[in-house]
């Protein structure tokens, strides 16, 4: 993420495209592929997915996308969770069942609003708004 706004200006500037960026809560696929740890990301409560959608938003991307909506497999999902979790999967800790489907909505919320702002600033500097 730390490179994702110069991505972003370089995708629109040299190739006049569009610039997408993904998010997600984590990576876990340890219970499917044990030998695989060394590429796990821990949720940490919601602060990675937060972490995430924070430099996306900051990046000004035209699109953002979730990588991967309901994998529970590789440990991505967001979709609501029972509790306790099914077995070899963990819950969403203190965030609750629907915790990453409020934080997906909340940063959403951000991103539009971001974008809306951002909108309105080009327009009134008479440059063309993004994306």
């Amino acid at each position: 993420p730390t490179k994702w706004r110069t991505m972003v200006e370089d995708t629109r500037r040299r190739w006049n495209m569009s610039a997408v960026l993904g998010v997600g809560p984590g990576y876990m696929d340890e219970r499917i592929r044990p030998y695989n740890r060394h590429v796990t990301q821990h949720r940490q409560e919601g602060h990675y997915y937060s972490s995430m959608w924070r430099a996306a938003i900051e990046a000004r991307p035209d699109a953002i996308t979730i990588n991967s909506f309901n994998d529970w497999g590789h440990g991505t999902q967001i979709e609501p969770v029972e509790t306790p979790a099914r077995e070899g999967y963990l819950d969403y800790g203190s965030l609750g069942p629907s915790g990453y489907l409020n934080l997906t909505s909340k940063w959403l919320h951000s991103w539009r609003s971001s974008r809306h702002a951002s909108r309105h600033a080009s327009r009134a500097k008479g440059d063309k708004p993004p994306g």
